[in-house]
């Protein structure tokens, strides 16, 4: 189930820290993009298409520092590593030891990829997720992953390819995967947004082994700012890059301001209960311009700052 909110709600031990305001609880989870490397050129790719991104490289975060990492997340308290770009996670040079290595840590795995190249060890993986490209077809590597684990296609929506969901989307049951995603490709700002309805006609691919999940929130958001002053999921879903640093999440490689630290300088659970993360929740890590609206924690965002009253429901009293 790709639904956030409900996700959050399984966690009463994250919301009742936040509410709180216990700086020091762990994440729930933690993205890790271990390579810069792809294989894929797509257009609509908020990691490199727009000209203030990084471009992808061959640079990768070794093992060893990966390896303690995965370490201190487990005692931390960490429950899952979602493996995601920067570039795509199976070109990882290591990804076969950090899956057996995250494993071995009792962390929960899920993969977002290309599915160009399969990875051995996705028996290891609770999910893999893959997101078609600028080649537009459900790769060969789609049935070969969805024999090992729950699978899912994905697809960024854009002006330029909707007219091809309908045979994705058959392709994809045919490849026998358990669902197939839609949602808008995310523009560089909402204003910018380009125009697309929610495609409903996918829903009669469904059967009872194939789910088809439109992301209505995603189609209803698109279209304008987040909503709320302040970015609260990285406290349940931080962000760690192929460089090594530790950032509030995976839209502003780079930039200090959303950084807690580095993996190269000192370990995670000193980063995280460090004082710059302190100083940084303490005044709030606020929603700019240039955050990407709509983004993976937008969901968790809108229900904590309604928790913590930081943005109102009309009429929120009559339940």
């Amino acid at each position: 189930m790709i639904d956030p909110q409900a996700k959050l709600w399984s966690q009463p031990d994250a919301i009742s820290a936040f509410l709180a305001h216990d700086d020091t609880a762990p994440p729930v989870q933690i993205e890790i993009a271990p390579t810069n490397r792809c294989n894929a050129r797509c257009p609509w790719c908020f990691y490199v298409a727009h000209a203030s991104k990084p471009k992808h490289s061959r640079q990768e975060l070794p093992i060893e520092v990966l390896a303690d990492a995965l370490r201190d997340a487990r005692d931390l308290g960490v429950q899952a590593i979602g493996w995601s770009g920067g570039g795509d996670p199976s070109l990882y040079r290591a990804m076969t030891e950090a899956v057996e290595l995250a494993q071995a840590c009792g962390l929960q795995q899920g993969l977002f990829t290309n599915g160009y190249k399969f990875l051995p060890c996705a028996d290891k993986l609770a999910w893999v997720r893959i997101s078609i490209t600028e080649r537009l077809v459900v790769p060969r590597t789609a049935a070969q992953y969805a024999s090992c684990t729950r699978t899912g296609v994905v697809v960024n929506v854009t002006p330029e390819n909707v007219d091809q969901l309908d045979r994705l989307a058959r392709e994809a049951r045919a490849a026998g995967v358990h669902y197939f995603q839609v949602r808008p490709a995310l523009a560089d700002h909402w204003t910018r947004q380009p125009a697309l309805e929610c495609p409903q006609a996918l829903l009669s691919h469904e059967t009872a082994t194939f789910r088809v999940i439109l992301s209505p929130y995603k189609w209803s958001d698109c279209h304008q700012p987040q909503g709320y002053p302040v970015c609260h999921g990285h406290r349940l879903v931080p962000f760690i890059w192929y460089d090594g640093s530790v950032t509030v999440c995976g839209y502003h490689f780079g930039k200090p301001e959303f950084a807690f630290g580095n993996l190269h300088q000192e370990s995670l659970a000193s980063i995280w209960r460090g004082p710059k993360r302190r100083q940084m929740l303490a005044r709030g890590v606020r929603v700019v311009e240039s955050c990407q609206h709509c983004c993976k924690l937008h969901e968790v965002n809108k229900a904590l700052a309604r928790l913590r009253r930081e943005c109102r429901l009309e009429h929120e009293e009559f339940v």
